[in-house]
């Protein structure tokens, strides 16, 4: 319930409980005082309806608040379940896709990850704030000037998109091609990037498909041009023996 509800029946409930003392106010003595012996009785009397008439508005406030209070603790929990068992359906799919998620909080440089995040890579998982510096080490060298290019251009506010394919040390010591894309989530009021989530994918298998097709186009490329030059080289032989002829028939 908003507090602007809230408000909204507190006013309509004390506007009705000034206007219904007014009226007791003004008229009750008129109504009752008829008989002076009978005037400490009947203002006993007024004083426990005044009472009795507040409780009643009290009564009927707090506990008109209270239920819809008690309603939306309901709905929301429905709401909060609902989102639950999403997250758990989001994860139960990342993890069978083997897409491990991050949560960096760029003010403070924390970095939150999920546990498939680093299984991916043989590691355990590790709860609480992952240690960036430790990552960035494991990143081949080749790569890893890149990598802190993008890191700092990320945290400087140079750049937004964050996304990087670079090698990462596996835990058995071989190398791991990665893909990681970043999504900023959060600004402050300049605009600049407070906060990201992303993803990361294990591509080794799909840069080895590019490597070895790569391959076999230079060895088809090697083969064509030998096949172009022996052809060429055909064609100058027989321009070579027919010239020959002529000048033997000379």
């Amino acid at each position: 319930m908003t507090h602007f509800t809230l408000n909204r029946q507190a006013l309509k409930i004390t506007i009705g409980y000034i206007v219904l003392s007014a009226l007791w106010i003004l008229f009750s003595d008129r109504l009752l005082l008829t008989n002076p012996a009978t005037e400490l009785y009947i203002s006993t009397m007024k004083g426990w309806a005044y009472t009795i008439v507040v409780g009643i508005l009290l009564y009927l406030f707090i506990a008109g608040a209270l239920n819809k209070i008690a309603a939306e603790e309901v709905e929301h929990k429905k709401v909060w379940d609902a989102l639950h068992k999403s997250e758990e359906r989001l994860k139960l799919t990342l993890d069978a896709t083997g897409i491990g998620t991050w949560d960096w909080n760029l003010v403070q440089d924390v970095y939150y990850a999920s546990s498939r995040y680093f299984t991916m890579l043989g590691y355990p998982p590790e709860d609480g704030p992952v240690d960036r510096a430790i990552w960035v080490e494991r990143f081949h060298p080749d790569d890893k000037g890149t990598v802190n290019t993008k890191i700092k251009d990320v945290l400087s506010g140079k750049e937004t998109r964050y996304e990087y394919e670079a090698r990462i040390m596996h835990a058995d010591g071989s190398y791991r091609w990665i893909h990681t894309i970043g999504f900023v989530i959060e600004r402050d009021k300049q605009g600049k990037a407070t906060r990201m989530l992303g993803v990361r994918m294990d591509i080794t298998n799909r840069k080895e498909a590019e490597e070895t097709l790569e391959k076999k186009v230079k060895e088809l490329e090697r083969l064509n041009g030998f096949m172009v030059n022996r052809e060429l080289r055909m064609a100058e032989l027989k321009n070579e023996i027919e010239e020959l002829k002529k000048q033997t028939k000379g």
